[in-house]
């Protein structure tokens, strides 16, 4: 409430710039601002990496300290990852003990608890899928970004690539069925150079820093 009413009191006062399409309307419809514009973030990555082929596992990653983070992963193990022929890792930043003692009993599962930055990006790199649901329906999800610079195919729910223009990059599922059912499919699918040339189309034109910034300039001054 507090956060709602100091928007609106600023709202006419200065360009906002927002990350995500669906940022925008919710600026323009709930706290009145009018002078909006969107922008994609600005990333440290400039080429996509990913390589062709198959991996070995399905990834998890992110803040595992965050409850909704955690709580995307308790649901991709009770719902979703119930094959123990299907390897999965959950890597992350201070996983909480109740995490790590309900993995320990799950069979194909495995925690990577603190990886380093070399660590995490070799598992992004060599996971055959970046499995990513999202809780949280608003911004853009920047370890989403990661793993389709860096990685091989990935599967979100629709809110976490709504109003981003990545919806054609990624395999997108609502529900535990659904999630199943393009794991499956997506689990024999080889990933291909026609798979990179397409995130390298998309993300060049969204995310090329240069001309982003010269736009940012250009709205301010």
């Amino acid at each position: 409430m507090l956060l709602k009413s100091y928007e609106r009191k600023i709202a006419g006062k200065a360009l906002c710039v927002a990350v995500t399409t669906k940022d925008v309307q919710i600026y323009q419809n709930e706290l009145g601002v009018h002078n909006i514009k969107y922008l994609p973030v600005f990333l440290p990555f400039s080429l996509v990496n990913s390589i062709t082929g198959h991996g070995e596992f399905c990834l998890y990653h992110g803040n595992l300290s965050v409850v909704e983070n955690e709580k995307a992963v308790f649901w991709l193990l009770n719902k979703v990852f119930t094959d123990p022929a299907i390897p999965f890792i959950i890597a992350g930043k201070d996983p909480t003990a109740k995490l790590v003692k309900f993995v320990s009993g799950k069979p194909g599962v495995t925690i990577v608890a603190n990886p380093s930055e070399e660590v995490m990006e070799n598992l992004i790199r060599m996971a055959h899928i970046n499995v990513l649901p999202s809780l949280n329906e608003t911004g853009i999800k920047i370890k989403l970004l990661n793993a389709l610079y860096n990685g091989r195919h990935c599967i979100v729910n629709k809110g976490a690539v709504e109003g981003t223009q990545l919806e054609e990059l990624c395999n997108i599922a609502s529900g535990a069925v659904d999630f199943k059912k393009v794991l499956l499919k997506l689990v024999s699918q080889p990933f291909t150079q026609e798979d990179i040339d397409l995130r390298t189309r998309v993300l060049n034109e969204l995310f090329d820093n240069d001309k982003n910034a010269e736009q940012l300039m250009r709205w301010i001054y």
